[in-house]
């Protein structure tokens, strides 16, 4: 049952939180200076930094770990999940750290920010996640109706 489609929603979910490795979060541009929070070439919060990647490294093995689970429903529907709560995570993750950013530019008369497409990840990936768990739990439904029937 590897065809069906919430595999095409878990790829897609898979191939979004992949593409936040190369790309930045966002851009703070002050007076002289411009800086980059994001992944890809990293900025001056290492600590930060660090939990963005662990915390998409988890959501990407835990995607693709559901995406190899597709014989056991349930488990598939947990690791779902598990997914989804992880990129809520990064959500409030990524909002503190950008509310921390903000609060250390505060002094800057000229602050530009500019959102790049990782900002909008786990958001999107989010909405692919649901999809998933959506068709798993058709899926589920279709064969315990049909087990009723025997």
């Amino acid at each position: 049952m590897i065809q069906r489609i919430q595999t095409l929603y878990l790829l897609i979910a898979l191939i979004l939180n992949l593409l936040t490795y190369f790309y930045h979060w966002v851009i703070y541009k002050a007076d002289n200076a411009e800086i980059t929070y994001g992944i890809a070439g990293l900025s001056t919060q290492e600590t930060s930094i660090s939990l963005l990647v662990v915390f998409i490294s988890m959501n990407v093995s835990i995607i693709l770990l559901s995406i190899l689970q597709f014989k056991n429903r349930k488990r598939q529907m947990n690791s779902v999940r598990a997914s989804m709560m992880l990129a809520i995570l990064l959500c409030a993750l990524f909002g503190i750290r950008h509310y921390q950013n903000i609060q250390l530019f505060q002094m800057e008369e000229s602050l530009e920010i500019s959102y790049q497409f990782p900002v909008f990840v786990p958001i999107i990936s989010l909405v692919f996640l649901w999809l998933a768990l959506n068709g798993i739990k058709k899926d589920e439904d279709l064969v315990r109706s049909i087990d009723r029937l025997r």
